[in-house]
This record gives C-alpha cells, structure tokens and sequence, in this order.
C-alpha cells in the first residue's frame, strides 16, 4: 500500500509537506524504471533508538523532504519485517541508506544516523552525478591467494578478545558461533580464557529488573548497553548460558538464562496464542535514550509505561525460541517447555507453509520466501526430533530440505531469499550458508543420505574462495563445518527399559553440543544390529558411538557426564 502524502500544522498556520512513503517492492522498482527515478531505501527496525532518531530529525528536516519527494522515490521497511532485505544489508547497521538508480542497482548504502545537511549533500551528489563522491564500497578489493580456511583460523585467533571479551570491536556482544567453537576447543588455553572472560561480562547485558537480554553494548566494554531487546538474542543467550552452565555448573548461568525465559513469557508472549512477539523497542519515548528508565525498580517503570512491544510473530524468531526451550527442558525436568516447543513448531508447519514448500516469515507474507527462516525451522526441527523422537519432525526436516534446495539452491551457495521476477537480483549471504552447510551435512550424517553430502562441500569451497574471504571478517562457523564434514556426529545411545522420564536421559538431551546425535531407545524398539551389541547388559545402558567405535558402557549419570567431556572434546 502506497502511503499518502500526509501534512501537519507549523505555529504559524503552515502547512508543512511529509515524505511520501512507499513500500519497497516490484510495483515501486517498475515504477522507478518508468519515471527513470532513483529510489531510496530506509530500512530501520522499531526497536532502533538511531532509526527513531534519523525519522524525527533528518526526515523531518523541510529540505530534506522537498528534496526527496521531489527527486527520489522513497521507501521505508521494517527490517524485521523483511528479511530478504535485512540479512542482505545486516553488515551495513540500522537504520541502513540503501539508494538504487532506476535499474534496481545499488549506488549507495550507509550505516547508521546521516544528519540532514550531510544527507542532502549525499542526495544531490547521487542526483547530479550518480553517487560518485560520497558512495564508497566497503568490500575489500584486494585478493588474497593460498589456503583460505588456514587465515579463517588465523584470523580467528587475532580478533577475539581475550581482555575485555567477545570480538575486538567497539561493540560488545556474545556470538553463538564463536561460543560454540570455543567450548568445542577449549583444550586451546585462548579459547578457555576466551570463554572466562567473555561469558561473565556478558551477564551485564541482562536486565536484572524485568530479565531478558539487551542486543549488545558500545563504547569497547560491557556497560553501555543498547536497550532493544530481539526475540532471537533471547533465544540466543538462553540456549549459551545452559550450556556454559553445563560445562561449569555455575549455577548463575542456569538462573540467567531462567531470568530471559522469564522476560519472554511476561513482556513477548501472545496472551491469547501461541506465539512470542518479535521485539521491545530500546526507547521509552521514541528517539529519547532510556539510560534512566532501565535503572528504575520494576514499579517505577511500570509507573512510567513499558518502551513498545512489536507483536509480529515471526518463523524465525519463534522457531529460535522453539530450540532454546527444548533445552530447558533438559537442564530444569519441567515438561512444559517441551510442549511449548512442540506446539510453536506444529503451529508454524500447519499455518506458515506457503505453497512452494518454503515457510514464510510472517502470515500472509507478500514477498519473496527467505532463507533466515527456512535455517531457523530446520535446527528447530532437528532439535525437537533428538528430543522427542517424533518421526514427523524427521519427515518435515526431509521434506524442508529438499524444498530450499529446488528454491534456493545456486550452483555453489544457498541464494538469501527466492529469485522473483522485476525484483533485485538475491545474493548469498555468508552465514546463511554456513549455517546451510551444517545443518545438511548433519542431517545427510545421521540420515545415511549421501547425496545431500555435495551441498555442504560445495558450500565450503565457495567459502573458502578469495573473493568470499575478502568479504568477511570473523566467521568461526567455517571451521566448524570445515571439520564437520571431515568427520561423523557421535550418537549417544540409551536403551532403556521404559518411556518413563529420568535424569540419565535428560543429561544426554542437555549435551552442549549440535554435532552430536541423542538415541533414546526401548529394548523392545531395538534393531537387530542393536540388539547384538547390548545383549549383554540387562540394566539400563548408555553408549557413545560412531559407525566404527563404540565407547565402553555407562550406566550412571555421575559417569556419565565424567565421560561426556572426555569423548565429545568439550574440556581436557
């Protein structure tokens, strides 16, 4: 829907011109292409205390509108609500600037608040001479040569930050691919330093009023926090700090992460469905830092008002949500956040399927179906099927997998959202990919299908190519997949007696590992192969093994986790 020019009342009785506001989509890129306009693109979040500011200042600035709507066509997108734009432009920050010339290519792209008078002069620029003295590409020009995957790892080792934690970057936040790859290596005395320094100033993030997670602090430190909260960071950070609490058994980890999970049922959850919101904005008052307001007791800030909720329910937040509870299932007993889960991921396959196979982000979704989602309803599945057992979840992984591959699939990587006519051209987005990579390869490991094998191989020489290198910056998760290819995910079996809930079981769900496969088993349920190798045992047995090697045989839980860290390579 076209937004109309709108007016307002100056103190002086004037009437004062709105930008006209469209939607960014193929109508407007074919509208653009008519007129022969360039359009600029606003792409904020409504949780972003800058997007909030650049709308109440630079876009409300008279010149600035008379400007755009006279030479530009303008579009606003909520990024949340458009991932085949937001993962394209992520690495640019929010609000992003993306302006296309009227074939729908990019001219220019900028991160973060631009002042008014410093974007006019961008504006004209591009008018009068096509962007050429303010667009600078950030991608690194320069080629580099030799083994790729060897200056992944060791720009791995230059970039976190053992001192203050996290990466070495202004900004300040816990990154689930590298956490995971430091507990898989902590036998590396850097990355179990990384890990002490990292996880306990990370809990500086956590709202120790109300609870949950605020996205991330600046300023090089863990104090200045940027006050939004994302329903995926707190699915994010539920999921770490079981783990590290695993790991540690500090049990102020386990209390976070309860305190997150607390937070999403008081402020996210739909009262009246099934699912959690998107986002609580950073600002109380929109464009106004909350530095005060989050200081308050929970009776003050009530008092004050609560900053505003986005009710969007989305695929890919709530199936990350869906994963996370799984977990806390295994680390608490309560059998509530398992039906949760379940009943989040039933009600997203029966009611957010469109019709080529593929989910999409939101109901009645009108744009091109995104990669971000299918990745997120694809661990989750995975995740509930190593939890429950349910072939159905085994059956949609298959199904969903083989629709992204029809959909998505472009010679060598996964493409960031579905290729549609008159739209701009999709891309591959580096993490999509690899996470793309991972969840195939496990999935083509457990499910003996060898022909899905060629995706996450080729995925991995794509990555490790120059021009891809030269793109990233820090990305642990190639490694990951690196070795993940090279090897099998161990499978831990428990043959049990009965279905009856226990402790043994929930420790093996509790792992801290995704490459790593639990098989719950009733005796009687057993494979002839199975069957062979535990005949001789007439307890209840627990077995780590891989298509060559089985470990010896456990049969108490104090042994077992004793053993876990030993074979899984979680700890010396």
């Amino acid at each position: 829907m076209i937004l109309v020019i709108a007016f307002s009342i100056s103190s002086k009785g004037q009437q004062i011109e709105k930008i006209k506001w469209e939607p960014f989509n193929v109508a407007t890129l074919n509208k653009a292409k008519e007129k022969n306009k360039y359009i600029l693109l606003h792409l904020a979040a409504n949780w972003c205390h800058w997007c909030h500011v650049m709308e109440e200042k630079t876009y409300q600035h008279p010149e600035v509108i008379n400007y755009l709507n006279k030479h530009f066509i303008v579009c606003y997108e909520d990024h949340d609500k458009r991932p085949d734009l937001a993962n394209r432009y992520r690495e640019y920050g929010w609000p992003a600037t993306i302006i296309f010339n009227s074939d729908a290519q990019e001219v220019f792209k900028e991160a973060g608040y631009i002042e008014a008078y410093e974007f006019l002069s961008i504006l004209k620029d591009i008018k009068e001479n096509g962007g050429t003295n303010h667009y600078a590409s950030k991608k690194n020009i320069l080629k580099s040569s030799g083994n790729n995957l060897s200056k992944i790892k060791e720009d791995l080792y230059l970039l976190i930050d053992t001192v203050n934690g996290g990466f070495k970057s202004p900004q300040k936040s816990l990154d689930f691919e590298m956490f995971e790859y430091a507990i898989n290596h902590q036998n590396e005395t850097i990355f179990k330093k990384w890990l002490t320094v990292t996880l306990p100033n990370s809990l500086n993030l956590l709202d120790t009023v109300w609870g949950g997670i605020f996205q991330y602090s600046t300023h090089n430190d863990w104090i200045h926090q940027h006050y939004e909260k994302l329903l995926s960071v707190q699915a994010r950070y539920i999921k770490m700090y079981l783990w590290y609490y695993y790991i540690t058994d500090d049990k102020k980890y386990l209390d976070a992460a309860i305190k997150i999970k607390d937070y999403n049922e008081r402020f996210l959850k739909h009262q009246d469905s099934w699912g959690y919101s998107n986002a609580q904005d950073a600002d109380l008052v929109k464009g106004v830092k909350s530095t005060n307001f989050f200081k308050f007791s929970d009776k003050e800030r009530i008092s004050l008002g609560i900053p505003e909720i986005d009710s969007t329910i989305t695929t890919e937040g709530n199936a990350k949500l869906a994963e996370s509870y799984c977990y806390l299932y295994a680390y608490t007993g309560d059998n509530t956040y398992l039906e949760k889960s379940a009943n989040i991921i039933n009600m997203l396959m029966n009611n957010y399927v469109k019709n080529r196979g593929l989910y999409q982000h939101v109901l009645n979704y009108d744009h091109p179906e995104a990669l971000a989602d299918q990745l997120s309803m694809l661990k989750a599945l995975i995740t509930l099927f190593k939890f429950t057992n349910d072939t159905l979840y085994l059956n949609e992984t298959d199904r969903l997998i083989s629709a992204i591959i029809k959909h998505l699939w472009e010679n060598d990587y996964f493409l960031s959202f579905r290729a549609t006519k008159g739209y701009i051209e999709p891309l591959p987005v580096i993490s999509e990919n690899i996470e793309a990579g991972r969840l195939i390869n496990f999935y083509a490991k457990i499910s003996k299908k060898k022909d899905l094998e060629v995706f996450p191989e080729k995925i991995l020489t794509w990555l490790c190519t120059d021009d891809v290198y030269n793109e990233m910056v820090i990305e642990p998760g190639i490694i990951s997949l690196s070795e993940e290819i090279k090897s099998e995910p161990f499978t831990g079996l428990y043959v049990i007696s009965s279905s009856e809930d226990n402790e043994i079981r929930r420790e093996l769900l509790s792992i801290p590992k995704f490459y790593y496969f639990p098989l719950i088993i009733q005796k009687n349920y057993l494979d002839e192969d199975k069957k062979e190798l535990t005949k001789s045992f007439e307890d209840d047995v627990i077995l780590f093994c891989t298509s060559n090697f089985c470990s010896q045989p456990f049969f108490e839980k104090e042994e077992l986790k004793i053993n876990i860290f030993r074979l899984l390579s979680l700890k010396n």
